[in-house]
C-alpha cells in the first residue's frame, strides 16, 4: 500500500521532455522541464515571459508551431 502511495505521489512529476530557448547563435538561454502535459502553450508563454523580463521588449522569437503560438501570445497578457 505504501509503495502505491509513493508511486502515485511522485508520478505527478513525470517529465515528458524539455522546452528550450536558444539565441540565434545556438546558446541555451532557458530550459524548462515539460511535465506530463506534453507540448502545451504554457511552456512557450512561460519562457517568453521570462525572456521579456530579462532581455526587454526588443525580442524576436521563432517557434516550430509559430502560427498557433503567435495567436496564443496575442491573447495572453504578455
Amino acid at each position: 500500500m505504501k509503495a502505491d502511495l509513493v508511486a502515485k505521489m511522485w508520478g505527478i512529476f513525470e517529465e515528458t521532455g524539455i522546452f528550450l530557448a536558444l539565441c540565434r547563435h545556438g546558446f541555451v538561454l532557458v530550459v524548462a522541464d515539460m511535465i506530463k502535459s506534453g507540448e502545451l502553450a504554457q511552456y512557450g508563454l512561460a519562457v517568453t515571459a521570462h525572456l521579456l523580463k530579462v532581455l526587454g521588449g526588443k525580442l524576436g522569437c521563432g517557434y516550430d508551431i509559430g502560427c498557433q503560438f503567435g495567436t496564443t501570445v496575442k491573447k495572453s497578457p504578455l
